[in-house]
C-alpha cells in the first residue's frame, strides 16, 4: 500500500503523494523573495531534472501567478525535464507562462515557439468568475477548481484558484491565497460533497480567531497545515511570533494542527493528534 504524505518545498509549496500519484502545488517561487521562503534548493534541482524524490510526478497546480508562488521560466524548465507532468492553473499563469522566452534554471535556454518548449498540450488554463467552480480529471486525479476572493484589499483583481484534490483514499484541499473571509467558504461543503481530510492553508488562518473559526465551521477539516510563514531571518519573522502566540491559546483544543516551517520536511497522512 502506497503511503500518502505531504513534503513542504516552499514558501506555499508542498508535494503531495497521494494513492501511488505526485501532486506539487506552487512548486518554484521566482528567486529573490524578500518576506517569504523560496523554493528549497535540493527541490528546485530535483524537479528540475526528475530526480527522486520529486521525479514522474503527475499534475502540476499553481494558485495564481504572485512572485512567491510562480516562476514561469521554472514551470517551463519543469514541465521540459517531467514529460508526463500537466499543469493547471489560471489564464494569467498560462499567460505568463507563454511569454517567457527564457529560462535559465535548468542550465538552458528556452525560446519561445521551439521545439523544446512545452506546448499546449502541456497545460489547462481554467477560467472562472469570482465564486464559480469546476471539476476535471487530469492525468487520473480528479480535481476542484474553485475561484476565491485573494486576501488583501491590493489584490481583489488577482485570481486564486483553491484547488480540492479527489484522491481514492482522502480529500485535500489547498486555499492559495484565499481570503479567510465567510464569502469564500459558504456551502463550499456541499459543493465538494466529501468531507476534507487535510486543509492546506496561510499562517493568518492560525493566527485570526474568526479564522480559525471559519475553518471549523465552513470547512470542517479533519486536520490542517499550516504554510506561507515569513522567511524567519527577515524583517517580518514577527509576523510568525504573533500567529504562534495566537494559536497556543487554542491549541489543545483546536483540531489537529501542523505548522510546515523547515524545507524538505514531510509529513505523512492522514495526520493525527499528538
Amino acid at each position: 500500500m502506497t503511503e500518502n504524505s505531504l513534503t513542504y518545498i516552499a514558501n506555499a509549496g508542498v508535494m503531495l503523494k497521494l494513492d501511488g500519484k505526485k501532486i506539487l502545488i506552487d512548486p518554484l517561487t521566482t528567486p529573490g523573495n524578500v518576506l517569504y521562503l523560496d523554493t528549497e534548493q535540493a527541490a528546485r534541482v530535483a524537479l528540475l531534472t526528475n530526480a527522486a524524490p520529486y521525479d514522474h510526478v503527475d499534475v502540476v497546480l499553481v494558485t495564481h501567478h504572485h512572485r512567491d508562488h510562480f516562476h514561469a521560466e521554472g514551470i517551463l524548465a519543469l514541465l521540459e525535464a517531467q514529460p508526463g507532468a500537466h499543469l493547471v492553473s489560471s489564464p494569467e499563469v498560462i499567460r505568463r507562462l507563454k511569454a517567457a522566452s527564457v529560462s535559465t534554471l535548468s542550465g538552458e535556454a528556452f525560446e519561445s515557439g521551439s521545439s523544446t518548449v512545452p506546448g499546449s498540450d502541456r497545460w489547462t488554463a481554467v477560467e472562472l468568475e469570482l465564486y464559480e467552480h469546476t471539476e476535471l480529471t487530469c492525468n487520473g486525479v480528479t480535481l476542484q477548481i474553485f475561484r476565491t476572493l485573494h486576501d488583501g484589499e491590493d489584490y481583489a483583481d488577482v485570481t486564486n484558484l483553491m484547488f480540492v484534490i479527489k484522491s481514492p483514499s482522502m480529500v485535500v484541499a489547498q486555499l492559495g491565497d484565499s481570503a479567510p473571509a465567510d464569502i469564500n467558504f459558504e456551502g463550499i461543503l456541499s459543493k465538494i460533497g466529501s468531507p476534507l481530510d487535510v486543509v492546506i492553508a496561510n499562517f493568518p488562518y492560525i493566527a485570526i480567531p474568526a479564522a480559525r473559526k471559519l475553518v471549523e465551521r465552513c470547512l470542517t477539516p479533519a486536520s490542517l497545515a499550516v504554510l506561507h510563514f515569513p522567511d524567519p531571518t527577515g524583517e517580518a519573522a514577527r509576523w510568525t511570533e504573533v500567529a504562534k502566540k495566537s494559536f497556543a491559546r487554542v491549541k489543545e483544543i483546536y483540531l489537529p494542527t501542523v505548522l510546515l516551517e523547515t524545507l524538505g520536511e514531510t509529513v505523512f497522512l492522514p495526520m493525527v493528534a499528538d
